[in-house]
């Protein structure tokens, strides 16, 4: 357990007097420690002079500014340090930080923080309890090297080498990007879950451990379905289709598309009742899930975009849920960010950006019965902790730092 110091936050929160040190970049890493600190957790976010890399990505807002969105949408709730670890002095202070926190946290290339002279082979000589969490394309050598484990990968790359590119679509249509950045936030979400995990391991041993992490893992992980049933029964799925399921998915209507989810033999028979179509009920090709999503384009699509062409996404909803059929409107942001179940969810938080002023941002997920809510920070600019991290719980005065900085270590 970290020690105690001044900036260690106190509460109910689940994860109140963890210390995490967040050596992180664009999306993959911050994420994760995101959910860490909206848990409690008192995330350091260790950077470079100049920040992080992912500080500097912008996009152009409606208004003409140059919008920093990461630091924006990751950062609430963390704590900003800046420490040069290409620096021996910086190296230092990153290590005595070290022997104060739970967790380190990473995302650079495999091999770079060994170079660093700050990897887990040192960091547990230093403190044997800490856990170190790695996040990367293809994995870490020290646990279990593979022959990709070099290569450098983003987003695009985890969704197109798991798979998941080709289950979304039509056959006839190149493999699809989808741009929620998956294979950068799904990792990162799981490296936060074995983050946990390995506390609660050394909560029984008393010691640390190396967390691997890696991106194309874990995409696959998630692409289990077409995988498996491929593994299992040698059979690939159309595009677009769910193996076990149809109609599944979205479906157009008079005004929009609307997701159908008809899952099971009880709710197909619904379903049909609700079309007026009980006459496809155990018709041949039509027999079972599978069956109907191997012939959703040639025969199922055709019958359910007909009778829906001349109703609406709210008339073809209202008469799916009235039968007991699982269906909702496809939405685009601008219904996202106004519907009145997401805010009487709190999904929404308000934060006090130092660059943006107040915006609204997407919160916690996860809604806790004895877990006070969390009031958000806002996320802080470049070293703005300097003083209370490396001052207070380190003990440097004003003048060490000021001389640390001189000398390019912070």
């Amino acid at each position: 357990m970290a020690q105690k110091g001044e900036s260690t936050a106190v509460g109910l929160h689940p994860l109140s007097g963890i210390r995490v040190l967040a050596v992180e970049h664009f999306r993959m890493g911050p994420h994760g420690t995101m959910m860490l600190a909206d848990a409690g957790a008192e995330v350091i976010k260790v950077e470079p002079p100049e920040g992080e890399q992912g500080r500097i990505i912008t996009v152009r807002s409606s208004d003409g500014r140059d919008v920093p969105i990461l630091p924006a949408s990751l950062s609430r709730n963390k704590k900003s340090v800046t420490i040069n670890l290409q620096n021996q002095e910086g190296v230092e202070l990153f290590k005595s930080l070290v022997k104060v926190s739970d967790i380190v946290w990473e995302n650079m290339r495999p091999g770079v923080m060994d170079r660093l002279g700050v990897g887990y082979a040192v960091l547990k000589k230093i403190n044997p309890g800490i856990i170190f969490v790695s996040l990367s394309g293809f994995g870490q050598g020290d646990i279990m090297p593979g022959p990709y484990m070099d290569r450098p990968a983003f987003d695009a790359i985890g969704q197109g080498m798991s798979g998941l590119m080709f289950a979304a679509g039509s056959p006839e249509q190149s493999p699809l990007y989808n741009t929620a950045v998956m294979a950068d936030t799904v990792p990162s979400m799981m490296g936060a879950y074995s983050a946990l995990v390995a506390l609660q391991m050394r909560h029984r041993t008393g010691l640390g451990q190396h967390v691997d992490v890696a991106m194309y893992d874990n995409m696959v992980a998630l692409n289990n379905l077409s995988i498996n049933l491929y593994l299992m029964a040698g059979v690939k799925i159309p595009r677009g289709a769910l193996a076990t399921s149809a109609p599944f998915g979205p479906f157009k209507a008079q005004d929009g598309y609307v997701v159908l989810a008809v899952g099971g033999e009880k709710i197909w028979q619904r379903f049909c009742t609700a079309i007026g179509r009980e006459d496809l009920v155990g018709r041949p090709g039509l027999g079972n899930g599978n069956e109907r999503a191997l012939n959703l384009e040639t025969v199922l699509r055709p019958i359910v975009e007909g009778w829906m062409a001349d109703k609406s996404r709210q008339t073809v909803c209202d008469l799916m849920l009235e039968h007991g059929v699982p269906a909702g409107p496809t939405q685009d942001v601008e219904d996202i960010v106004v519907c009145p179940h997401l805010e009487a969810r709190q999904t929404f938080w308000e934060v006090d950006d130092p660059v943006l002023g107040k915006v609204k941002v997407i919160g916690n997920p996860i809604k806790m019965s004895a877990a006070p809510p969390f009031a958000p920070t806002p996320p802080p600019m470049v070293g703005q902790h300097n003083q209370e991290i490396l001052g207070n719980l380190l003990g440097l005065s004003a003048q060490e730092l000021d001389e640390l900085k001189a000398r390019g270590a912070l």
